[in-house]
């Protein structure tokens, strides 16, 4: 760690939620939780998966609440840039928004399955920039290559 206070997640954005579900009744509420609440206290991950499904809002706001600070963490630890972790906090919240039967409780606990989502957001995320900054090298040196190449035939073919 680098000694800097931990940054709380933004809220979840009302206006993409709005966009992926005109008819929610109201926006989710700002925030991010610190932590998961202990056992036993308000509903269990389960039931609030089974409440998204049945396109329940209060049980993403109240997901988001336990688990964005969470999401953000694992997704700074891989991307080191805090713009991008908020980012990759909205869209596993949108995906799960999305697609709430891709959580499997056969498979394991909701906050390792939330916390491998968001680092494989985050992977892809860091290998998609990786990939962008390669073309945009290879288009600069290839554009010099080309125009090499034009000016040689265009050479070549005044002379002749």
């Amino acid at each position: 760690m680098t000694g800097r206070p931990a940054r709380r997640p933004p809220p979840l954005d009302a206006p993409r939620l709005a966009a992926v579900s005109p008819n929610a009744p109201g926006a989710p509420a700002a925030g991010g939780g610190e932590h998961a609440p202990p056992r036993g206290s308000g509903p269990s991950d389960e039931a609030l998966m089974f409440g998204l499904v049945n396109r329940d809002v209060a049980a993403l706001e109240t997901l988001y609440d336990r688990y964005s600070t969470l999401v953000y963490s694992v997704a700074l630890r891989v991307v080191s840039d805090r713009g991008l972790a908020e980012d990759i906090v909205q869209e596993v919240f949108l995906q799960l928004w999305r697609r709430p039967n891709s959580y499997d409780s056969a498979h394991g606990r909701f906050i390792a399955w939330i916390a491998s989502v968001a680092r494989n957001r985050s992977i892809d995320e860091v290998r998609r920039r990786s990939r962008r900054t390669r073309l945009e090298h290879a288009g600069e040196d290839g554009s010099e290559r080309i125009a090499s190449e034009d000016r040689t035939v265009i050479a070549h073919l005044t002379q002749g």
